[in-house]
């Protein structure tokens, strides 16, 4: 695991590569992926940016910026990016989840998961996709819990419950190892209180 310090070095080592050839756009999005690590959002956006203008058609600039914004839960800013990576790419997995939890997000839950379940056939093991996909149930709870007159809503919280543990647990099974963010990871947030979860998380 990257500590800051790591973060740092890598910033430097794109910083003097961008000065040897400042129309590099990939250490413009290593760089921006360095700053976002050590929390640096503007600047990070910034570079992502500029990766954008050199390269309109670079997946990896979109994907980036639309990362940044969900870390800082601005939403609404990056499902234009996730929408786009599929523009460029229909079948790009975190471009689907991605858009898919934006949806949940702003309360188009059911769209989200109606969009992510239909990929689903085409990621069988694939660790990530099966964690985004537990991201867009545990954001469709939170709404779920938020209304209380919504018909079979205790039907629907166990089934949407159940089908994010058995994503997690799938997605653990299959190489997905990054269990501390799990456990503060906010889209997961609506899970956090479960003895399932708990058991998912803890050290082994």
């Amino acid at each position: 695991r990257f500590v800051m310090e790591d973060w740092h070095n890598f910033g430097t080592d794109y910083d003097k590569t961008l000065e040897l050839d400042d129309r590099q756009v990939l250490a413009y999005i290593g760089r921006a992926s360095c700053l976002s690590n050590l929390k640096k959002f503007d600047d990070a956006k910034k570079d992502y940016d500029k990766a954008i203008e050199i390269d309109p058609n670079q997946i990896l600039g979109y994907l980036g910026r639309a990362n940044l914004f969900t870390r800082q839960a601005k939403y609404s800013k990056a499902r234009p990016d996730f929408e786009k990576v599929l523009e460029l790419d229909a079948s790009h997995s975190e471009g689907i989840t991605g858009v898919a939890i934006c949806l949940a997000v702003e309360g188009q839950f059911d769209e989200g998961i109606r969009r992510a379940e239909a990929a689903r056939p085409k990621f069988i093991g694939n660790s990530v996709y099966l964690y985004n996909v537990a991201c867009v149930y545990g954001r469709a709870i939170e709404w779920i819990l938020k209304d209380e007159k919504l018909v079979d809503r205790d039907i629907k919280l166990e089934a949407f419950r159940r089908k994010a543990l058995d994503d997690l647990r799938q997605a653990i099974k299959h190489g997905f190892n990054d269990l501390d963010w799990m456990k503060i990871d906010p889209d997961l947030k609506s899970l956090h209180q479960s003895p399932e979860f708990h058991e998912l998380t803890a050290d082994k």
